[in-house]
C-alpha cells in the first residue's frame, strides 16, 4: 500500500484504529499519513503478525491509544525480520509509548527504526514492556511481619500493622522499568517471589507475564 491517508478511524475495544495485522498478514506500506486514529492498543497501526513487514516514509500525528502505542503497537514476533524507515511520530498519545510501543522477550530482537523522528508524544515517545526492576523501598518489616534481616517488633504482627493506611510503611515497593529505563507505568500484574540468599539478606526475583 502507498499514499494512504487514514484519518479518524476508531477501534476502541481492539487493536489498530487505522490498520491491524493479525496472524498471517504481511504489510508493505509507504508514503502514507495517519492522523486522529484511536484504539485500545496501536492508535493508528497494530502489528501482531510476524510479517515480515516493511513500513517507510509515513507520518503519524494526533493518534491515540488508551493503553499502548499511540502511533504504533508492535508485538514481539514483529521485530525479527521487519523493517522501519523514515517514519515520523508527533503529538501522539497513549498510556505508555505515545509514539511507539513494542514488546520483546529477547535482547536479540529490538525495534530499529532507521532515520525516524519522534517528537512530543506522551506518555514517552517510545516504550516497551517491563524488563528490569529496582527496589525503591524495603521496610524493616512488611506484609505479615516477616523480618528482612532481624526479628520484627511485636507490633508488626498486629492487624493495625497489616492494614496500615500508610502503605509506604508496610509494603515494599519495586519499580519496574522498560528497555529505555523508563518506569513501566502500565505494569499492574508483575509477580515477585523471594528466596533466601544468606543470613543477612534476601534475593528478590521478578517476572512479568506476557
Amino acid at each position: 500500500m502507498s499514499n494512504v491517508n487514514a484519518t479518524g478511524n476508531k477501534a476502541y475495544r481492539g487493536y489498530g484504529g487505522g490498520l491491524y495485522a493479525d496472524i498471517g498478514a504481511i504489510i508493505t506500506l509507504s508514503s502514507s499519513s495517519w492522523m486522529n486514529n484511536s484504539a485500545l492498543d496501536g492508535g493508528a497501526i497494530a502489528l501482531e503478525s510476524p510479517g515480515p513487514h516493511s513500513i517507510e516514509r509515513c507520518n503519524f500525528s494526533y493518534n491515540q491509544a488508551f493503553s499502548r502505542g499511540g502511533g504504533m503497537y508492535l508485538d514481539k514476533t514483529v521485530l525479527r525480520e521487519s523493517s522501519f524507515l523514515l517514519l515520523g511520530f508527533k503529538n501522539n498519545s497513549a498510556g505508555s509509548g505515545g509514539g511507539v510501543f513494542w514488546t520483546s522477550e529477547s535482547a536479540a530482537f529490538v525495534f530499529n527504526c532507521t532515520n525516524c523522528q519522534l517528537f512530543n508524544n506522551s506518555r514517552y515517545d517510545i516504550a516497551t514492556n517491563p524488563v528490569n526492576y529496582t527496589l525503591v523501598q524495603w521496610p524493616e518489616t512488611f506484609m505479615s511481619g516477616v523480618a528482612l534481616s532481624r526479628s520484627p517488633p511485636a507490633a508488626a504482627y498486629s492487624l493495625s500493622a497489616l492494614f496500615n493506611q500508610s502503605v509506604t510503611r508496610v509494603w515494599p515497593q519495586i519499580q519496574m522499568s522498560d528497555v529505555y529505563g523508563q518506569t513501566a507505568v502500565l505494569d499492574n500484574f508483575t509477580m515477585c517471589t523471594l528466596a533466601p540468599l544468606n543470613l543477612s539478606g534476601i534475593r528478590p526475583k521478578a517476572s512479568t507475564p506476557q
